[in-house]
């Protein structure tokens, strides 16, 4: 497997569990799952018949990844308050309320962060974009300018050359105008 393909599937990997925490937190765990109880279990957590097999890369699985810190915190997020609403009090007190709370806004956080993120790359595109365009205008009119003298020089040369074969013509005699003087005649 190649460094794209494993990136590929490690991004459908932290997409899947994302998902399927998600669609936990807003209608249930089904009945025989064994929910995670850590990030460090999400990774490592396999079960074929949802789709999730391990992620072998601890490093990228992290909140502070560059690219996938965001999901992860959303995944972390989604598995606090799954552990919150499956925990063993059946009575939701102020306490929890505040921590479901709390766990969404931190859900919000990160979905922000991504959005931030995924604006800053687009405004360096552009950025990069915009410049490239300005090189690209300048290189075509330096080449408008080289054209335009070309187109110059060539006029010229051609004044030039029609001049020369008037001078040339006034050198050379028409033939009505020679005469022959030679001992031949």
């Amino acid at each position: 497997m190649n460094n794209i393909e494993r990136a590929t599937t490690l991004q459908a990997q932290i997409q899947k569990r994302l998902e399927l925490l998600k669609l936990w937190v807003n209608s249930g765990v089904p009945g025989g799952l064994v929910l995670p109880r850590s990030l460090a279990q999400v990774r490592r957590w396999k079960n074929t018949g949802l789709g999730i097999v391990p992620i072998g890369s601890t490093s990228s699985f992290t909140k502070t990844h560059r690219k996938y810190g965001a999901s992860v915190s959303q995944i972390e997020s989604y598995l606090k308050r799954l552990q919150v609403k499956h925990s063993k009090k059946t009575r939701r007190s102020g306490n929890a309320r505040a921590r479901d709370l709390k766990l969404q806004n931190e859900e919000y956080k990160a979905a922000l962060l991504a959005a931030a993120n995924r604006y800053a790359m687009q405004t360096v595109a552009l950025e990069s974009s915009e410049a490239q365009a300005r090189m690209l205008q300048q290189a075509v009119e330096e080449l408008e300018r080289e054209i335009a003298a070309l187109k110059r020089t060539n006029r010229h040369k051609q004044s030039d050359s029609s001049k020369e074969k008037t001078n040339v013509t006034k050198l050379v005699p028409r033939n009505s105008d020679r005469r022959d003087t030679g001992p031949d005649r």
